[in-house]
């Protein structure tokens, strides 16, 4: 169980934060064949009575016996089951103890040694060396040293004959530790060194586990619980932070640390949500659930790597936290393509949303698809993901159904305004304005003194009418592919076509109305968006026409 380095350290430090110490100081050494631990504590210390009946006793259930719930310092007792002092042992097989409890008049420094408690060796004259063949008493070596200051109170511990080969990793260690608890702080100190080199130094906190992580949002755990409905009886409970990162953190950052009294009691994970989403590579942070501690039956595993989410307390507890990790993923993406929205705007001056209102159902979905896909690329950076925006907003702009038309520019001019703004009828209105306007212009080129018929109708008459009296020739000149001229009845035809088709536009959109009938056809939707997108696509057709208009058989490019 104990096997990794900071796990068996994290036993000492939990002892140290029971011992209501303020000050706990690590020092790893690793000089040559100098290879030791050094866990040194301000903590209560311990008498030697107190060495004897407690501290070496193993398994010894403190909770049952009527120990203490609270330590000096009023801090809640982690400990529980007496086997951490085991933990020493996977990492080293000598144990050298230094203890001395404020105010006695003495201090007690002992040895504990694995191959002799294995082998029932003591240098003890006066242990009990074998009761029988199949149980011995271990007695290790003691002294007792007169103290010069009463005063003096805490323990050390150092760790000799080092089970491990390789170097110690200063940084791993830190952060390993720093997740397992989440009491530090200004009443609790651990501070870990290298060879006792003041350069190395590092004080854990609980924010070292994200020193080089780039945050993204934060929750709080309280804010969180109050937007659930849940009858857990114990939400109330729980407090703690959960974060996420801005780019796929690595996997020992992520998930989220349960802790009960300031001690993991849970590995960083989702409570059994299954991992492959792509939202857990981005979420971390722990929970404070302390109430765990105060039951009856233990519900903690032995080496506290996780709860006996089999128990029925924590499968109540293990069914909340689900329900509180999904309500936070589903913020997350909600909150991130928010951010999202906003810095691509400042980047591109784009403002997705507006643009996306601007669009057919059709097209919405295939950007909102396109986007959705750009959104999975992990490595593509803000900048990057800008340029593609940019480009596809290129493809298919604002009223990309209007663009699309590439309609008279004239008719752009005087209907766009009306048509964003979701005025169809008035859009198709004034564009009928323009064209007529672009009529009367063109005959008082060629007579400025030309007078005009109130009624606009007539107009159409006059321009495009009998062959004798009209304006215009839309398609006087007209060649065939062959270079041969179109029979005079084909021209007829579309000559007639331009004034029929420029009469029905009138009739149907700029016949005066009165301002209330105008406001119902636009209210009752009568003229729907894909009604005025033909329309002006017909009086883009009238427009372009009369611009390849003849005057009397002579070109008119006007």
């Amino acid at each position: 169980m104990y096997s990794r380095l900071p796990s068996a350290l994290a036993e000492l430090v939990a002892n140290a934060y029971d011992a209501a110490a303020e000050n706990v100081k690590i020092r790893l050494y690793d000089n040559g064949e100098d290879k030791r631990i050094e866990v040194e504590d301000d903590g209560d210390g311990m008498s030697y009575e107190d060495i004897q009946n407690k501290f070496l006793r193993i398994g010894r259930k403190q909770r049952k016996e009527g120990a203490p719930r609270e330590n000096s310092k009023n801090r809640r007792i982690t400990g529980k089951k007496g086997l951490g002092k085991l933990a020493l042992f996977g990492i080293g097989k000598v144990i050298t103890i230094k203890s001395s409890r404020r105010g006695d008049e003495e201090s007690t420094e002992f040895v504990l040694n694995w191959d002799n408690i294995i082998n029932g060796d003591s240098n003890n004259n006066n242990a009990n060396r074998l009761e029988n063949e199949h149980n011995r008493v271990y007695n290790p070596d003691t002294t007792i040293i007169k103290k010069n200051n009463s005063d003096e109170h805490g323990t050390t511990i150092i760790l000799t004959e080092l089970t491990r080969a390789s170097s110690f990793d200063l940084e791993a260690i830190s952060i390993s530790l720093s997740k397992m608890f989440n009491c530090l702080g200004n009443d609790f100190k651990v501070e870990i060194s290298l060879n006792n080199d003041k350069e190395t130094k590092v004080l854990l906190t609980r924010e070292l586990r994200y020193k080089n992580v780039e945050r993204q949002f934060t929750w709080d755990v309280e804010k969180i619980i109050s937007s659930i409905d849940s009858e857990f009886e114990h939400k109330e409970k729980l407090r703690g932070t959960i974060i996420s990162t801005r780019f796929p953190s690595r996997s020992d950052l992520r998930g989220i640390c349960l802790y009960a009294n300031g001690r993991l009691v849970n590995n960083p994970g989702f409570f059994g949500l299954p991992e492959a989403e792509h939202v857990y590579s981005y979420l971390s942070g722990w929970i404070d659930a302390d109430y765990i501690d105060e039951f009856e039956e233990d519900l903690t595993s032995t080496d506290r790597q996780s709860l006996n989410w089999d128990m029925p307390e924590a499968e109540k507890l293990q069914q909340f936290l689900q329900k509180l990790v999904k309500k936070v993923a589903s913020e997350w993406n909600n909150k991130r393509v928010e951010e999202k929205k906003k810095k691509q705007k400042i980047i591109t001056g784009i403002d997705v949303d507006k643009w996306k209102g601007t669009l057919s159902d059709t097209m919405k979905t295939s950007v909102e698809k396109t986007l959705e896909s750009l959104d999975s690329i992990n490595n593509l950076d803000d900048n990057e993901y800008g340029k593609v925006v940019k480009e596809i907003h290129e493809l298919i702009p604002d009223y990309a159904q209007y663009h699309f038309r590439c309609l008279n520019k004239k008719v752009q001019d005087v209907s766009r305004k009306s048509y964003e703004g979701g005025d169809y009828y008035n859009a198709i209105s004034q564009a009928c304005i323009a064209y007529i306007d672009e009529i009367k212009m063109q005959i008082r080129q060629k007579d400025p003194d030309a007078k005009f018929d109130e009624n606009d109708r007539n107009l159409f008459g006059r321009a495009f009418g009998q062959e004798e009296r009209k304006e215009f020739h839309v398609f006087a000149g007209a060649i065939r592919p062959n270079g041969q001229p179109f029979e005079q009845t084909t021209i007829n035809n579309l000559e007639d076509a331009q004034r029929l088709l420029s009469e029905g536009v009138y009739t149907g959109y700029r016949d005066p109305l009165a301002h209330n009938t105008s406001i119902d056809l636009k209210d009752a939707n009568l003229i729907s968006e894909q009604n005025c997108l033909d329309a002006l696509s017909l009086i883009s057709m009238l427009f372009d026409r009369l611009g390849r208009a003849t005057e009397n058989g002579t070109d008119n490019q006007s």
